[in-house]
């Protein structure tokens, strides 16, 4: 394993974004993306391994076609985290369907680093993508049905 300027490209363009929760948070406050899920750690656990596994991915070894795979995903993510920005900045807006795709923030950077690992011909980026899956999207697909008003709190899980 080595340094990867590539990894760290990939793995900055899907977690910077993020930053927007903080500088420009949802007019419905941050309380109201507090996860209960119990799949929290997982997700933890796939964001950290994500980071490290894409910055220390080494060489690319697998097809191009995943990094323009990549890419054509973060730009997607990027255009949402744009929507949330021009739509008046409301917490559905990070979650809602979009192109028939459900919670497609939550998808496209999960798809985003599947192709990283494809690309890069990294196993444990991989694993570490399926471990951010299994967090992440219950988690999100959670607190979407909560904020759309599907469920009661209690039985969002």
């Amino acid at each position: 394993m080595t340094f990867s300027w590539t990894g760290l490209a990939l793995a900055a363009a899907i977690l910077v974004p993020n930053a927007l929760l903080v500088l420009f948070p949802p007019r419905e406050g941050l309380t109201a993306l507090t996860s209960a899920g119990p799949s929290v750690v997982l997700e933890r656990l796939g964001q950290v391994g994500c980071l490290g596994a894409s910055v220390l991915w080494g060489e690319d070894r697998g097809a191009a076609v995943w990094g323009g795979a990549a890419l054509l995903l973060v730009v997607a993510y990027v255009a949402l985290w744009l929507r949330y920005l021009v739509t008046g900045r409301h917490v559905l807006s990070l979650f809602e369907p979009v192109w028939g795709l459900p919670v497609p923030m939550a998808v496209l950077p999960v798809a985003a680093f599947a192709c990283g690992a494809l690309w890069s011909g990294s196993p444990w980026l991989a694993v570490a993508t399926v471990v951010l899956a299994a967090g992440h999207l219950p988690n999100s697909w959670r607190t979407y049905r909560f904020l759309a008003g599907q469920v009661p709190p209690s039985q969002a899980v």
